[in-house]
């Protein structure tokens, strides 16, 4: 009986161990600056969804906070959490998410290569699904 509880414990450590690796490595692996590629879902007539190299439009993270960028010009921050989630977004898969502190609004996110896909809801509840590219 003994044996059992300390092989239980003993997984357990190690499962969380795992846990709080892969969350690392999620936020080295978003910690830096994302330039804005393309929007899918906007509700704007007409608005633009692709954007080319140079379009100033960028998303930087550092590991507690992200800010937005305009030009430069500083359009939001705001601080961050970490988790792994496993969701479906209008028929794109994530496996993270961050929530932002001042509104406890939820970004579902991957990182695939260079690219950076985040998702804050379907498109049929107003969501907005973004593409950056690391700079």
């Amino acid at each position: 009986m003994k044996l059992l509880i300390l092989s239980l414990l003993v997984t357990a450590s190690l499962l969380s161990a795992c846990k709080k690796q892969n969350s690392e490595n999620s936020s080295l692996a978003l910690v830096g600056r994302w330039e804005l590629r393309e929007i899918i879902g906007s509700q704007i007539a007409n608005a633009q969804t692709k954007f080319s190299r140079g379009n100033g439009r960028v998303v930087e993270f550092t590991e507690t906070e992200y800010r937005n960028l305009e030009n430069d010009k500083l359009t939001y921050a705001d601080t961050y959490q970490l988790a792994t989630a496993s969701q479906e977004i209008d028929g794109r898969f994530f496996d993270q998410v961050f929530t932002t502190s001042k509104y406890n609004f939820k970004n579902y996110f991957n990182i695939k290569g260079k690219m950076l896909t985040i998702s804050n809801g379907t498109m049929a509840a107003d969501g907005v699904t973004l593409i950056y590219e690391r700079l």
